[in-house]
């Protein structure tokens, strides 16, 4: 009894209490239970700072705070999170910045506990801190400046040349490079860096050579070792010496050698061999060598040799015959024509199979019949039949090769899109491998390196430069709001929306034809490939657009070369089982002029393959387009690029489900 009463006693502003009866808030004492008043049974109290909570149905607790849940809060309350005394997020719309509710639609967001705009201001890390800067500013190890005013080169700030154009911020300056902390202007300084010339870095002249720590002119000069040398008409400098090019040659920079009696072997250790001689890594040889792995010369043993054999325990070379005797392990054997060896044993390839284990060794030799039984490939050491078996991890399964997939979780194998297997997911209707496919808003890619969801499509997120560093390219392509992918070079996202660039949000599809961008851009393209009635691909001439009797109306007559139906509406790859149509298709397209845009230079007068979407119907081989109908010319290799992205038949058929029901009548239509 005494044991009980300790066990579930506590001390509270210096009074025992039983916790099996009370509880302690605040140094207040509180009864555990208390009778409810709106359904008069018994609730256990909790404690919640210095105040109880006895509804913890309708209550929750956040930082010693009591919190009152509406119907809806508590009906999710698993989805809410304590941010501060009395504050709670809902984690499927909101995050906690500090103390504070952060909403995901808006266009705020969270740095270091502290919430900033994401239109003027960006986030960036500084030495595990983070840090709240302007779209102009940037980091120099601690210290903030402004990119159109200075410049940082590997931790030194400098205030000669800006990083950035000041009248664009969005362009580098063309005018601005680094090297090591110096900056240099790339149109008058070339830098020297160390890790190329074995000297100090430094800057020299543009137009002129890096040699040592100083610089030449290779009209007249020329650089040996890290000095300076003058040269004459048809001298060059090899190492320490000057040589004459007309008969000499120089070999890895730094070997001098006759070039009528000597000739130039490169390789691990470049050396200069006789005229007469085959160079092998670095070695001459002669007929009665051969050059083993390309590695190192080695003495026939026959005449007849033509192939090497290694052992990689004795390191040891010899040659053989490889139409006569078989290398095995680095041994060689003599067996007949059509015949294998396995271990020390010969072999018929057509009736056996051979299976090497673990260890060097380890060879077992199994009779099959024939190669058409199926079992004509090995696990390990084991034979399996492939088309009513599968290898995994070193394991055979009963399972075909074909429908079986490798699970590594558990190393174990299953049905293709088996739902027991640990290594399959749901991605809405469908079902995916989560070690070779992903699932991209409903829809399913198989994985590629770089490559990230934006919301069905899956595209190859851009590389960034780096300052002062040598870098890729930014790529054009980018993500809006994690639901749709653009061109920056033709549109803009703004508020998780994209929307076209200035310059083109006014202008309509047909004088979208004029502007070069739109031939090559994705933006718009699905929207068209998934809902236009008519979508075609083949070779398109242009004819110069002429006026009309309205000035402000032009015609621009088209002709499609050997047209063919786009077969994505089928479900099939671009270049799979698309009817082609008999003959040419002729277009006029209506084109109202705009300041904007000059059809009568801009427009491209030959295109390649390209892909047409319209809605005009076709009479006898003729479109006519009016000024505001719906038209679309895309390059083939930018829809081919956005199919790979992801805008296949699923994402039609999830997207625009309700207007594609009638898109297979009107391409039999076509078809006919």
């Amino acid at each position: 009894m005494i044991s009980s009463r300790l066990i579930h006693q506590e001390c509270c502003d210096n009074k025992i209490i039983d916790t099996r009866e009370s509880v302690c808030c605040g140094d207040k004492v509180k009864p555990r239970f208390v009778i409810s008043s709106t359904d008069g049974k018994q609730k256990e109290q909790s404690c919640c700072g210095s105040d109880v909570i006895f509804d913890g149905e309708s209550k929750i607790c956040c930082d010693g705070s009591p919190v009152k849940l509406t119907e809806e809060q508590n009906f999710n309350r698993d989805h809410f999170l304590c941010c501060s005394k009395g504050i709670l997020a809902d984690v499927r719309k909101e995050e906690c910045c500090g103390e504070k509710v952060l909403s995901f639609d808006s266009n705020f967001s969270c740095c270091g506990g502290q919430i900033f705009n994401t239109s003027s201001h960006k986030c960036e890390d500084n030495f595990g801190q983070k840090v709240i800067l302007r779209y102009d500013q940037d980091l120099c190890d601690d210290d903030i400046y402004t990119v159109t005013q200075k410049s940082c080169c590997y931790g030194v700030l400098n205030d000669t040349i800006p990083e950035r154009n000041p009248l664009d911020i969005r362009q580098r300056n063309s005018h601005f490079s680094c090297c090591e902390t110096k900056v240099i202007d790339p149109e008058e300084e070339v830098c020297c860096w160390e890790h190329e010339t074995g000297f100090k870095t430094h800057s020299i002249p543009k137009g002129f050579k890096c040699c040592g720590d100083s610089f030449y002119d290779t009209s007249c000069q020329a650089c040996s070792n890290g000095s300076v040398i003058e040269r004459g008409l048809n001298q060059a400098a090899c190492g320490s010496s000057i040589i004459n090019t007309s008969d000499e040659g120089c070999c890895a920079n730094h070997l001098r050698y006759n070039r009528t009696l000597q000739q130039c072997c490169l390789g691990s250790q470049s050396n200069v061999i006789a005229i007469n001689q085959k160079c092998c890594n670095g070695a001459g040889y002669t007929e009665d060598e051969l050059c083993c792995v390309n590695t190192k010369p080695c003495r026939k043993r026959r005449q007849d040799d033509n192939d090497c054999c290694f052992n990689e325990i004795t390191n040891e070379l010899q040659t053989f015959n490889n139409l006569t005797e078989k290398c095995q392990e680095g041994r060689v054997f003599v067996v007949p024509l059509n015949r294998e060896v396995c271990g020390n044993e010969e072999y018929n390839p057509e009736t056996h199979l051979c299976c090497k284990g673990e260890g060097r060794t380890n060879y077992k030799l199994y009779k099959i019949g024939n190669r058409t039984s199926g079992y004509n490939q090995c696990c390990r050491s084991m034979p399996f039949n492939n088309h009513s078996q599968t290898c995994c991890f070193g394991r055979v399964f009963e399972i075909p090769a074909k429908k079986a997939l490798c699970c590594p979780i558990n190393y174990k194998a299953y049905n293709y899109h088996d739902t027991s297997s640990p290594c399959t997911r749901k991605c809405v209707s469908s079902y995916y491998d989560v070690n070779k496919e992903t699932c991209c808003d409903g829809v399913v890619h198989l994985k590629r390196r770089r490559f990230t969801c934006c919301g069905p499509f899956y595209f190859r997120s851009k590389s960034k430069h780096n300052n002062g560093k040598k870098g890729k390219r930014p790529r054009s392509i980018d993500c809006c709001g994690m639901k749709e992918i653009f061109s920056r070079k033709t549109s803009e996202c703004l508020n998780g929306k994209v929307l076209p660039t200035p310059k083109l949000r006014n202008l309509t599809d047909t004088q979208g034809i004029c502007h070069r961008p739109l031939y090559r851009s994705i933006d718009g393209v699905v929207k068209h490939v998934c809902t236009s009635q008519h979508a075609l691909v083949g070779k398109l001439r242009v004819k110069r657009p002429r006026p009309t009797a309205n000035p402000g109306i032009a015609i621009v007559e088209m002709t499609l070369i050997r047209p063919s139906t786009l077969p994505i509406r089928h479900g099939h790859r671009v270049g799979q089982r698309n009817v082609k149509l008999r003959g040419k298709l002729k277009f006029r397209v209506l084109i109202t002029m705009n300041p904007e845009i000059d059809c009568y230079h801009d427009l491209k007068r030959n295109m390649k393959k390209v892909s047409v979407f319209f809605n005009a119907p076709i009479r006898r081989r003729i479109v006519n387009i009016n000024a505001k109908d719906s038209f679309r010319i895309v390059k083939f290799k930018t829809l081919q690029r956005l199919l790979k992205y992801g805008g296949n038949k699923a994402f039609c058929d999830q997207r625009y489900s309700s207007i594609r029901k009638t898109l297979s009548e009107q391409d039999q239509f076509i078809q006919s």
